[in-house]
């Protein structure tokens, strides 16, 4: 069985043993793996990554996952290739 790429910020959850309200997941992302997610992403870094989810059951083996999620990166300007402060907070 192949195993897809993780990202650098994952976790793993037995979806038969999900409480039947949810579990409530609070990540941040340590210096390595802000590292990692700019790498991944094509970024010049990834100052601070955050994210609050809430995972539960969707039908039989599946599972939902809602949240929000904050960061704080740095991209290069596709034109001028200057640096770009951006702040991330999508729910």
């Amino acid at each position: 069985m192949n195993t897809p790429d993780l990202s650098p910020v994952s976790f793993r959850a037995n979806v038969r043993k999900l409480p039947a309200r949810g579990m409530v997941l609070k990540l941040a992302a340590d210096d390595a793996q802000c590292l990692a997610l700019a790498k991944a992403h094509g970024l010049l870094s990834v100052e601070n990554w955050q994210a609050e989810l809430l995972v539960k059951t969707w039908k039989r083996d599946g599972i939902s996952v809602t949240g929000r999620v904050k960061a704080e990166v740095t991209a290069a300007c596709v034109v001028t290739l200057e640096p770009g402060s951006q702040h991330i907070d999508e729910a």
